[in-house]
């Protein structure tokens, strides 16, 4: 299994029980566009898990130059499947989080093969890539997948980035933005 041939494309994972994002549909929908593919993620156990699963199913052809993941978050979680439920997101795999990230890696390399030699991953919770923690998950995470993970240190909105942008290489760097998105992305 190697990096499909065709050209990559954007996926969007939204948390669907997260109130704000769940609750404002629509709005989210127009906001992302047609340029992505979306995969709406509802309360579960194991939606890391099930998240790996569609992302693969979804790339068809392709492969995988943006994934986005939409949710509530905290230094050194992304909650995927959760609502606003950082308890639900450590204790049943319904997001992604450091303490998990050791017994998680298994599930989450399954995606590295499909990532395009350009791609990135960006968390849009809020405050996930603050302090250590956010720095060890996105660290991590980047490792995991071979790709750059990409995070904000303050409240996100939709839209551009807010605040401080992390970023995580594989090789370990970790570099910071503030008030400008990182790579190209809306």
């Amino acid at each position: 299994m190697g990096i499909h041939p065709a050209s990559g494309i954007v996926i969007d994972v939204i948390d669907m029980e997260d109130a704000t994002l769940g609750g404002n549909r629509q709005q989210w929908l127009s906001y992302l566009g047609a340029s992505s593919s979306r995969i709406e993620m509802y309360g579960m156990s194991n939606g890391v898990g099930q998240m790996v699963t569609d992302v693969i199913r979804a790339l068809g052809p392709s492969s995988l130059d943006r994934l986005r993941i939409w949710g509530h978050g905290w230094s050194g979680g992304q909650i995927v499947s959760a609502g606003g439920s950082a308890n639900a997101a450590v204790q049943h795999w319904a997001g992604l989080t450091v303490q998990n990230l050791v017994a998680m890696r298994p599930t989450l390399l399954r995606l590295s093969p499909y990532f395009s030699p350009h791609a990135h991953v960006e968390l849009r919770g809020c405050n996930v890539g603050q302090g250590a923690s956010g720095e060890r998950l996105l660290e991590g995470l980047a490792s995991i997948w071979g790709v750059p993970v990409q995070a904000g240190t303050v409240v996100q909105t939709t839209g551009r980035w807010a605040g401080t942008v992390v970023q995580a290489t594989p090789s370990g760097a970790l570099t910071c933005e503030t008030a400008t998105p990182v790579g190209t992305r809306p």
